[in-house]
């Protein structure tokens, strides 16, 4: 997990920030953030971008859901890009989750901890 394996790194290189995490482990995320949340919580990355595989077999509306809702809540700004603007409030989440659900295609988000966050 990911929380497990950074708390290694940093226990061998303490003045290491993290400042980026990339993710493109094609269709897992769901489960990556399941394992980093104590992770993103502790470190507070500036930036965070991975894909949503709408079609993945593993992602559903719930788990697309909890990975928006869970860097909301942390403070992030969250853009998915090409069907959104910043989102920056609560009720787009599940909106947002489920144009990603029921679009069924691939999606890059970016999340940013200074909103709003533009994807370059």
């Amino acid at each position: 997990m990911l929380d497990d394996v950074l708390s290694s790194v940093q226990e061998r290189f303490p003045s290491l920030p993290l400042v980026y995490v990339k993710s493109d482990i094609e269709g897992f995320e769901p489960r990556m953030f399941r394992g980093a949340w104590r992770t993103l919580a502790h470190y507070q990355p500036p930036e965070i971008a991975f894909e949503i595989l709408g079609k993945a077999f593993n992602l559903t509306l719930c788990s697309a859901e909890a990975m928006l809702r869970g860097l909301f809540d942390l403070g992030y700004g969250v853009t998915v890009k090409g069907i959104s603007e910043p989102v920056l409030n609560r009720s787009r989440i599940a909106h947002e989750a489920r144009l990603i659900v029921d679009k069924k295609l691939h999606f890059d988000v970016f999340a940013c901890s200074k909103p709003p966050c533009s994807y370059n």
